[in-house]
């Protein structure tokens, strides 16, 4: 018979408010808060990076291996809305600036480095984190009910667990949970070889050969004997259980298939109060409005404020504006705001806008984010091109990234794959339409209801059907009166894709419909 879980802890490399880079900051504190909601112990597992504050209350010291050398490592504890965070401080993680890649600063004094590369220790940086966790509880004596990892950085945790005599004791009584947040080229933390991975874990090769895949060793794949994999939506689980002609995760997936290994998909969900345009204080945005109930006109005046700020080069030094914009003559504003990474399709996204921009005379477009040099380097091209029509704003601040946003009519996803996606439920809520491709997770978006979706998996990604359904969203919005469509099925889709994000994706529901009672299955039972 299956219990709910008391304690489960929670092993990650970033935390929204503590250490932030990608999607899984989100996922992160959102389950932890929700669990400690519902009543769970929750402690969460967290490198203290070079930019976190040294914060909170010592706990414990001791030195670990990690390759061929041992580290010292020390244990603090602080308390965010009742969760335990347990950061591990390590040399190894105090001189990184930013979770997964080299800053500017940085790059420049390592030799063969360049800004937004990964980090060159990073295999290092995983295992020592892994290891921490497993001797923090040994050590200390706590039983959680489940260990639940995030991503390939934390994965090979339950195989680091099995190998150990002393650790499979104190985790006799724990599930492991094991969730691939991307399985991506990249994403994955492959080991080159057995040799390297035996060398790095100190494991016995026994334990790290059911993970061979090409010759190297894939954590998510060593991991499927000794945990539950999950991912972050059914439609993704889907394409890693069933892959395509055009799989994304260089044959990760077909081994999954022929193994008949499970993954089981549950879908984010998002916590709306933390971005509620009715509430300026939480969304940030300079106006409220309330798209749930079809009052969107502070929306516009957001819009209003962005263009007078980029106009007037209000920018914050985080940000720097390549491309200008110049306020049209009420046609539609379109953004994107994220990773500038290939998975985002944004190369796609560019052939895209020549396409619409050659075409459609009265569209502009906004682009927040940083990333690949190559991709940036293309964006610039576009705004170079398109001049008073494309800006790229490089780089990342949270209250630019929620008020372009919030100020654009439709945020474009053409992504090559995509585990979930939180951008579009973001900008529904601010009552901005996705336009998306029908892979993984976006797949959640219902086609001419709750926005828009072109191609699928199973073919390439294509340009010009992303600027055909481009053509045919802006057809929609001027046929709809552009901004002053009162009464308008544009609006009526807005409201619509609002009152969904509320009604199926939050987190509280989630928890209690999805992640208990998958815990209470994963929990050993008690003999």
């Amino acid at each position: 018979m299956s219990r709910s879980p008391e304690s489960v802890y929670l092993v990650t490399r970033e935390y929204a408010g503590v250490a932030e880079a990608g999607g899984v900051k989100n996922v992160t504190r959102s389950l932890a808060e929700s669990l400690t909601r519902a009543g769970v112990r929750v402690t969460v597992f967290l490198p203290r990076y070079g930019f976190i504050p040294r914060e909170g209350s010592p706990v414990w010291s001791c030195s670990l291996p990690a390759a061929d050398s041992v580290f010292p490592v020390s244990f603090f504890s602080r308390e965010i809305n009742g969760v335990r965070i347990i950061l591990i401080d390590a040399p190894v993680y105090g001189g990184k600036h930013q979770v997964y890649v080299y800053t500017e600063d940085e790059a420049a004094l390592i030799p063969g480095c360049r800004r937004g590369s990964g980090h060159l220790d990073v295999d290092v940086m995983n295992i020592l984190l892994q290891q921490a966790v497993i001797r923090f509880a040994v050590e200390r004596g706590e039983r959680p009910d489940i260990v639940h990892a995030h991503d390939a950085h934390a994965a090979l945790l339950p195989v680091l667990v099995r190998a150990d005599r002393e650790a499979r004791r104190a985790f006799d009584s724990a599930g492991f949970l094991v969730t691939i947040h991307n399985a991506g080229p990249g994403y994955r933390q492959t080991l080159a070889s057995l040799s390297y991975a035996v060398e790095i874990t100190g494991l016995d090769p026994r334990f790290c050969a059911d993970g061979l895949l090409s010759g190297a060793v894939e954590p998510f794949l060593a991991a499927a004997n000794y945990a539950c994999l999950t991912t972050v939506s059914p439609w993704y689980a889907e394409e890693l259980m069933n892959p395509g002609p055009l799989d994304s995760t260089e044959g990760l997936a077909a081994v999954f298939r022929e193994r008949s290994i499970k993954v089981t998909g549950i879908t984010n969900g998002i916590d709306r109060h933390r971005y509620l345009p009715s509430d300026r204080e939480c969304s940030l945005l300079p106006y409220e409005f309330d798209p749930e109930k079809g009052d969107v006109k502070g929306k516009y005046r957001c819009r209003e404020e962005l263009f007078r700020r980029l106009a007037a080069g209000e920018l914050p030094a985080a940000l720097k504006a390549v491309g200008s914009l110049s306020q049209g003559e009420g046609g539609p504003l379109l953004c994107y705001q994220g990773r500038i990474a290939a998975q985002k399709g944004l190369s796609v996204l560019v052939e895209a806008l020549k396409r619409v921009f050659s075409s459609e005379s009265r569209c502009d477009f906004i682009l927040l984010g940083q990333g690949d040099p190559a991709l940036e380097e293309a964006l610039a091209g576009l705004a170079a091109a398109y001049p008073g029509r494309f800006v790229h704003l490089r780089g990342y601040d949270r209250l630019w990234a929620r008020l372009a946003v919030a100020s654009a009519d439709f945020i474009v996803l053409p992504s090559e794959y995509e585990p979930c996606g939180l951008e579009d439920l973001i900008a529904q809520i601010y009552g901005t339409l996705p336009v998306a491709r029908a892979v993984g997770g976006l797949r959640k978006i219902r086609d001419g209801e709750t926005g828009f979706l072109y191609g699928d998996a199973s073919r390439p990604n294509d340009p010009e059907e992303l600027a055909d359904v481009l053509r045919r969203v802006i057809g929609l919005f001027e046929s709809c009166g552009g901004n002053d469509f009162h009464d308008s099925r544009f609006l009526e889709m807005i409201m619509k894709a609002a009152r969904r994000v509320t009604e199926d994706f939050d987190w509280d529901r989630i928890v209690r419909e999805s992640y208990i009672p998958l815990y209470a299955k994963n929990i050993p039972s008690r003999t």
